[in-house]
């Protein structure tokens, strides 16, 4: 087996691995279990994660409460170093354009200024930190189509709301079968 990414954490598989049914790779069974979303989109009909997955993005944006553009799971890089240590990280968040702008405009800020004291990496990373954020901020996510990304929340969320409403069945069932024990009498 040749080298790959886990499609569940990212990690870079060099030999070995694990792939299911569809032929996705996982570093092991644990993160093949854990990928929710792929087995969601394996399960739920392809309209369902549309129709769930178009209402977010038709909802106010959880960060301003405005409706002023389609809601996508948006990123925004941020690099910080100080000398030997440089602290690197690409920040999801479920926003409007408009927000998801000022997150990179925000990111680039602190990248221009904090990025560069750590060497090697903040040397290294922070122009590549800085040329991701313009590139979102001129191409934000999801303008004109769902990302990936909001099509695997949606797929998540169904599942977990599915998981919610047949735990609160089975508490029901449970409670009512209680209620048709015969009770115990003390005399």
């Amino acid at each position: 087996m040749g080298m790959g990414k886990c499609k569940h954490c990212g990690t870079t598989i060099l030999f070995g691995g694990q792939r299911d049914s569809n032929g996705n790779l996982y570093c092991n069974a644990t993160c093949m279990e854990q990928d929710v979303p792929s087995r969601a989109r394996e399960i739920l009909p392809q309209d369902v994660i549309d129709r769930y997955t178009d209402s977010i993005r038709e909802s106010e944006c959880p960060v301003c409460h405005g409706r002023c553009s389609p809601i996508d799971i948006q990123y925004s890089y941020r690099v910080v170093s100080f000398l030997v240590i440089t602290q690197y990280s690409t920040r999801p968040r479920l926003s409007c354009t408009r927000c998801a702008r000022m997150a990179n405009i925000k990111d680039f800020l602190i990248t221009a200024i904090a990025g560069w004291w750590g060497f090697p990496f903040g040397i290294l990373l922070t122009p590549i930190y800085l040329i991701r954020n313009m590139i979102k901020f001129i191409c934000p996510v999801g303008e004109n189509a769902p990302s990936e990304a909001l099509k695997d929340l949606s797929s998540t969320l169904i599942m977990q709301q599915l998981a919610e409403e047949q735990e609160a069945n089975e508490n029901t069932e449970n409670a009512h079968t209680l209620n048709q024990l015969p009770q115990e009498r003390n005399e």
